[in-house]
């Protein structure tokens, strides 16, 4: 008994709850459940989802794509009529969450602003290049 109480009052904040008090949530929200999606990127959708009332600046446009795992937002430019905003990923991203991401972005700003989301997915690793040298008079190296 001691138990269901604390999950009770758990409960009760997003970080905590579990599948079914998240559902519930969802539903009160008008968010439809998408059963593909794991229980921490659902999170991220709705905290993602309360930022930004109000005046919406580059700083909660990137607090609200930090707000996903595996996302860092990197730019956040406004070029005259075009929002553009760059955000690094990493390999586990899926296009659900992407597309998340967009919605939310499109929601929140005003309707005569256009969006343009860049999704930079970086990966690191050592390239090894392999020289053969001849006799030649002149030898010119470029890098394309």
């Amino acid at each position: 008994m001691a138990g269901d109480m604390e999950n009770m009052v758990a409960f009760q904040f997003l970080e905590y709850m579990d599948d079914e008090s998240l559902t519930r949530y969802e539903a009160f929200l008008g968010i439809k459940k998408d059963p593909d999606k794991r229980l921490e990127d659902r999170k991220a959708y709705i905290n993602a989802l309360f930022i930004g009332s109000g005046k919406l600046s580059a700083g909660k446009i990137a607090a609200l794509i930090n707000q996903f795992p595996g996302c860092a937002c990197e730019t956040v430019i406004l070029d005259g009529s075009v929002l553009h905003v760059g955000i690094g990923i990493n390999k586990n991203v899926d296009s659900g969450i992407r597309n998340g991401i967009y919605n939310l972005i499109r929601e929140k700003i005003p309707a005569h602003i256009d969006v343009d989301v860049t999704f930079d997915n970086s990966m690191s690793g050592m390239l090894y290049l392999g020289v053969v040298l001849e006799q030649a008079d002149i030898m010119e190296i470029r890098q394309k």
